[in-house]
């Protein structure tokens, strides 16, 4: 499998519709960055702990929309994800997408840090939606107390 400039620039483009429909709450556009059997798994550490193990957040579009998503907006409201560097690469048949990612949040009247970490992708490509993430690990690698 080869990706076309277009098939990178949509992915691209997957990557900031997920941030801003994330960003502004907007949950059905936030679950629609995913396939219908779509998973969300995670992990993360903290000053006081070693990196934990990859858990299970969501699996399959309406949970994604539902517990995870009021979950996740609830505590991040007004906060910003930015992700850069992007990879898009073509391993063993599967497409996967890796960034790095920054969550940035007014605190006290100054700009935080929140969180950061990267993103690891396996996407899939459906014929009417364009490109979607099938299974994206969110790796929390620096979280601000």
């Amino acid at each position: 499998m080869q990706l076309t400039v277009q098939d990178r620039l949509d992915i691209l483009e997957l990557a900031a519709r997920y941030s801003w429909a994330a960003d502004c709450g907007d949950a059905k556009a936030y679950s629609e960055t995913f396939t219908i059997d779509g998973e969300v798994h995670g992990k993360a550490t903290s000053e006081d702990a070693e990196m934990g193990s990859l858990q299970t957040l969501a699996k399959g579009r309406e949970e994604i929309k539902g517990a995870f998503f009021d979950a996740f907006y609830n505590t991040q409201a007004g906060g910003h994800h930015h992700t850069h560097n992007h990879v898009i690469e073509v391993f063993e048949g599967t497409v996967r997408h890796r960034s790095f990612w920054s969550f940035v949040k007014p605190v006290d009247g100054l700009l935080k840090t929140i969180g950061m970490g990267t993103y690891e992708d396996e996407l899939r490509h459906d014929p009417e939606q364009g490109w979607l993430f099938h299974r994206r690990e969110i790796i929390a690698t620096g979280v601000s107390s």
